[in-house]
């Protein structure tokens, strides 16, 4: 039987696996990504795009004809 002192150590060493494989940000960084979804609109996808991501039958160009 496992203790919960176990699973605990068994999440503490999860969580440091992933952190160690994620990419570094520093504010600046984040700021320059952040003006870019807020001013630029980065984060807004045309049809076509949308359209590529999903199946047929969900798409706009499938819905309109």
């Amino acid at each position: 039987m496992r203790s919960e002192g176990q699973g605990h150590d068994e999440l503490q060493t999860s969580l440091h696996e992933i952190f160690r494989g994620a990419p570094f940000t520093d504010g600046k960084a984040y700021k320059k990504a952040q003006a870019s979804l807020k001013d630029n609109e980065e984060l807004m996808f045309s049809d076509k795009e949308v359209d590529a991501m999903l199946p047929t039958t969900l798409q706009r160009s499938e819905r309109s004809a």
